[in-house]
C-alpha cells in the first residue's frame, strides 16, 4: 500500500477531522454527517502554531492515522545557536485496518526528521505500561525507558 506523510493544515483539516470521527465512532461519516458544515476556527488557529504540528498518513484521499506533536524549548540551553528542547509525542494512531504496515514508524520517523530540521535535542512519549504492542514499536524506533519508572499525570480543568 502506498501511502505519503503530510503536514496537516488547514487546507487539509476536512481529512483529519474525518478521521477522528472514524476513531471515536468507528463508521465512516454517512451523507449527512460529510455534508454539515463545522467551523474550526479553533482548529485552524490552532494548527498555525509554531510549538505544535500534526502529521498524518494519506492513501489516496483519506488520512489513515496521524502523530501529534509539540516542541517544549529548554530556556538558558543552546546548542549550535538553537534553544535545545524536546518534542513530545502526545499521540500516535493508525486506523486498525492499516496497522502493522509500517505507518505508525513512517509518522515516528517523520518526528525524527522534525528533531533534525530544528536543532531539537530528543523525543519523548507517554505509553500505558500495558500498550505492550505501543512499547514494542517505541523500542524497534529507538526509544528507550528512562528515568527508572515514570509515572504520567495529568489534571483536568473544567472550563
Amino acid at each position: 500500500m502506498e501511502y505519503s506523510i503530510v503536514r496537516v493544515k488547514k487546507d487539509n483539516y476536512f481529512m483529519f477531522d474525518n478521521m477522528i470521527f472514524y476513531r471515536k465512532n468507528n463508521r465512516d461519516k454517512n451523507k449527512d454527517e460529510l455534508k454539515e458544515k463545522w467551523d474550526f476556527a479553533i482548529e485552524y488557529a490552532t494548527l498555525e502554531s509554531e510549538n505544535f504540528y500534526v502529521f498524518s498518513a494519506q492513501t489516496k484521499n483519506i488520512f489513515i492515522g496521524y502523530i501529534s506533536i509539540t516542541y517544549i524549548p529548554k530556556i538558558g540551553q543552546e546548542w549550535n545557536g538553537h534553544l535545545n528542547g524536546f518534542l513530545y509525542i502526545d499521540e500516535l494512531w493508525v486506523n486498525p485496518n492499516h496497522r502493522r504496515k509500517g505507518i505508525a514508524e513512517a509518522l515516528l520517523k517523520k518526528a525524527d526528521d522534525l528533531c533534525q530540521e530544528k536543532y531539537i535535542s530528543g523525543l519523548r512519549i507517554g505509553v500505558n505500561t500495558t500498550n505492550d504492542a505501543g512499547i514494542s514499536l517505541y523500542k524497534k524506533c529507538g526509544y528507550e525507558q528512562m528515568f527508572g519508572t515514570c509515572l504520567l499525570m495529568q489534571k483536568n480543568i473544567v472550563i
